[in-house]
């Protein structure tokens, strides 16, 4: 490696170094600046969150176009991050909250909802800067699956490497974490400045973490989310199977559980999401090809009965913001599902030979990662509107 190489390797690192900084500065800001406050009082910084976290992820976005930078494409993801968190502080402005709603209240469900589904708001965001605003660009839209897939995998792997670190930092948190939440509402305007240093230190040393991962995999361009979400289908085809023994179990059915309801509609939403990471474009064998077939089938079958228990429990017990919103998403998982499995069969009916190793499967089902982002549009910004008290 010359003296020209080496100079632009040292200035590529500087720059990775240089957005993770900068990232975690503004929620670093805002904690160090604010005033001594009540412990109930730290809803607002629940709130404000998405703020933090869309800047965070503008940031990280950067990395994607390091290389070759775009500025139309930084500038559409920036305004686009920019908007949603505009949005979400005006909308919170509204709900006028000061104490953090009682948890079998609709508002605390309503919150709970949207801090969830901004998650898939941003995921978008994200591919489309990664796809520098292509839209229809299914391989481009499978390969950012696969490099999300990829650096969070990373990043679960550095944390259980560094484990015996995280210990000591959690046993030490927990140690002292009476004691640093007391120094937040203390009286004393020392020990509430202590704690938020403690606080900006855990958050700026963290937000390292999927910089790092990111790195890892431009470096190796693993695939290790493909085999890990090939390898799902075979647990989520097991998971649903057992679950629907729960049916015939009065005191464990969905029907009647509220907890096994809950855990049907996470078993059939960890399903979909499998389905989506497990880019069938790519080489596999003939077992990997009939599960993608076998498993969408059942999942949907598990999707329509999941949307009979959302009516039954809707009848019985009245709607609320979260039955609202389960039973809207079973529709679009049946839709997708259906989706999913009308493109599998026509892949292996469109086969150039009869080896069913030839069969490539397209990406054109992940084009309905869109009508999961109108509906957490459609959760984050309306339904606080019809809910919100």
């Amino acid at each position: 490696m010359n003296k020209t190489d080496k100079m632009n390797k040292y200035i590529k690192l500087l720059k990775y170094l240089l957005i993770n900084v900068i990232s975690t500065i503004p929620i670093c800001i805002y904690i160090i600046t604010l005033n001594n406050i009540d412990t109930s009082y730290i809803f607002p910084i629940f709130l404000n969150i998405n703020i933090f976290i869309s800047f965070y992820l503008f940031c990280f976005s950067v990395m994607f176009h390091i290389n070759n930078f775009d500025k139309r494409v930084v500038l559409m993801t920036f305004l686009s991050f920019l908007l949603i968190s505009l949005i979400a502080v005006f909308s919170n402005i509204s709900f006028n909250y000061v104490y953090m709603p009682p948890s079998n209240t609709p508002d605390f469900q309503v919150l709970l909802n949207r801090f969830i589904f901004f998650n898939i708001i941003f995921f978008v965001i994200l591919m489309l800067s990664y796809n520098s605003f292509n839209a229809a660009n299914t391989d481009k839209i499978a390969d950012f699956f696969t490099v999300f897939g990829d650096t969070f995998l990373w990043f679960l792997i550095i944390n259980m490497a560094s484990s015996t670190v995280l210990s000591i930092l959690f046993y030490s948190l927990f140690i002292v974490g009476f004691s640093v939440m007391a120094l937040f509402s203390a009286e004393t305007e020392i020990g509430f400045l202590i704690a938020k240093f403690v606080i900006c230190m855990f958050i700026f040393i963290y937000g390292f973490i999927p910089f790092v991962s990111y790195i890892i995999y431009t470096k190796t361009k693993s695939i290790i989310s493909i085999y890990v979400s090939r390898a799902l289908l075979v647990f989520n085809l097991f998971a649903m199977f057992i679950m629907l023994f729960f049916i015939f179990i009065y005191e464990s059915s969905p029907y009647n559980n509220r907890a096994v309801y809950i855990i049907y509609n996470m078993v059939l939403a960890f399903t979909v999401t499998s389905l989506m990471f497990t880019r069938m474009d790519k080489k596999s064998n003939i077992f990997i090809k009939a599960m993608y077939l076998i498993t969408p089938l059942f999942a949907a079958i598990f999707a329509l009965l999941t949307i009979t228990v959302s009516i039954y429990r809707i009848a019985n017990f009245g709607i609320t913001p979260n039955k609202l919103v389960l039973i809207i998403l079973n529709i679009i998982f049946l839709i997708h599902l259906i989706f999913i499995s009308i493109n599998t069969v026509i892949s292996f009916r469109n086969r150039l030979d009869n080896s069913t190793l030839n069969i490539v499967i397209s990406n054109k089902p992940l084009l309905f990662i869109y009508v999961y982002l109108l509906f957490s549009l459609f959760v984050c910004f309306v339904i606080p509107i019809i809910y919100i008290n």
